[in-house]
């Protein structure tokens, strides 16, 4: 059966993926090894900005779910505090990555208003 752009349409079935929020994720953000977080978290729309926020509730949904696993892979305490203190610098990571968005959103806005002011005052002396 061909498709409306005539390649071969093909049937495929995505893995179960059970989300503890109400939107759901997309199955290309998901890693195939749950060993692997996500890499493409930070996405991009059509203006520049960054996404980071949606996106980084995945990860840490993803990150404590990670913690969760507390088991035969992780014996002992002194395995589980040291994943626990990885979970925790790559989630300050992003939280620095989150403040410099913030950074360039809040300087972005600053340039806005100034122009604007700007702009008032050259109508004022016109």
């Amino acid at each position: 059966m061909k498709s409306p752009r005539g390649t071969q349409s093909q049937n495929f079935t995505l893995p179960n993926i059970s989300v503890a929020s109400s939107e759901s994720i997309d199955p290309q953000l998901m890693p195939n090894d749950d060993k692997i977080p996500p890499q493409n978290y930070e996405t991009k729309d059509s203006r520049g900005s960054s996404f980071i926020w949606s996106n980084m509730g995945k990860f840490m949904e993803w990150r404590y779910d990670q913690v969760q696993e507390v088991g035969s892979e992780r014996k002992t305490l002194k395995e589980e505090n040291a994943f626990q203190a990885t979970v925790i610098k790559d989630l300050n990571t992003n939280l620095a990555k989150i403040w410099e968005e913030f950074g360039k959103a809040n300087r972005q806005f600053n340039s806005i208003l100034e122009g604007q002011q700007t702009m008032r005052r050259d109508l004022r002396n016109f």
